[in-house]
């Protein structure tokens, strides 16, 4: 009697064809770039924006007109600064 627990038809597996494989490495490089791009955008962005309300004292509904964003992102790109500092200070002390 054999060992075999499932048929051949189930368990076996032949691998992706080469032209798939090159093309989702591909995509994924290109994603992974896209995100890296608006990561690095939106923390540009986001200093630029903190520097004109909180250093130069912009108004906050002119700036976020002139980005295209509501007040409520500017909002959050402040908090998001501060947690970073927070984080920041607490690592620096040991705190972490």
């Amino acid at each position: 009697m054999s060992e075999q627990v499932m048929p051949q038809g189930v368990w076996h597996h032949v691998g992706m064809d080469e032209e798939r494989r090159k093309k989702l490495r591909r995509l994924g490089r290109v994603y992974r770039a896209a995100l890296e791009a608006e990561r690095t955008a939106r923390l540009e962005l986001a200093a630029e924006v903190l520097a004109a309300v909180d250093r130069d004292k912009e108004q906050v509904g002119e700036v976020a007109r002139e980005i295209g964003f509501d007040r409520e992102w500017i909002r959050r790109a402040r908090k998001a600064e501060a947690d970073r500092k927070k984080k920041a200070a607490a690592e620096e002390s040991g705190d972490s």
